[in-house]
C-alpha cells in the first residue's frame, strides 16, 4: 500500500502490522513508483488527482509491474469535482485503454465505480478445472 501522507501511511501500518503480506510505504506515485512487482494492484480514490500525463504513467506503471496473471482494481468517486481533472469513469475509461488487458468485471452505482482487469480472463472455476 503506498500514499504520500505520512499520517495514512502510519494508520495503514497500524491497521495491517499482522498481515505478513502487506507492505505500506509513503511514496508519491507514479513518480516514486516501486520496483517490485505484483499479483495486484489497486487503485483507489487517486486517479482524479492526477494530471492527464500523470494518470497514463501510472497507467503504464502498473501495467509494466503485474506478474503473468496479474490482476488491477480500481476504485473511485464517480462525481465531478472542481479540484479535479476527471471524474472516475473517466479515469476508468482511461485505465482500461491503457492496460490493454481482458475487462472482468464492474460494479457501478450512482456515486462509486469500480473495475476489475486481468490478464486471464479465464474464471477461477475454468482455471481450476471445474467448468
Amino acid at each position: 500500500m503506498s500514499d504520500g501522507s505520512e499520517r495514512v501511511v502510519e494508520l495503514a501500518r497500524a491497521r495491517t502490522a499482522a498481515t505478513d503480506n502487506v507492505d505500506v510505504r509513503r511514496a508519491w506515485v507514479p513518480n516514486e513508483w516501486p520496483s517490485e512487482t505484483f499479483d495486484l494492484v489497486v487503485i483507489s480514490e487517486l486517479g482524479y488527482f492526477l494530471s492527464g500525463d500523470a494518470l497514463d504513467a501510472l497507467t503504464v506503471k502498473t501495467r509494466a509491474s503485474l506478474r503473468a496473471g496479474g490482476t488491477v482494481l480500481a476504485c473511485h468517486w464517480r462525481r465531478h469535482s472542481d479540484d479535479c481533472e476527471f471524474n472516475g469513469d473517466e479515469v476508468h475509461r482511461r485505465l482500461g485503454k491503457g492496460l490493454g488487458m481482458p475487462h472482468l468485471s464492474q460494479l457501478e452505482e450512482l456515486d462509486l465505480r469500480i473495475d476489475v482487469w486481468c490478464e486471464n480472463p479465464e474464471s477461477v472455476a475454468e482455471r481450476e478445472g471445474f467448468a
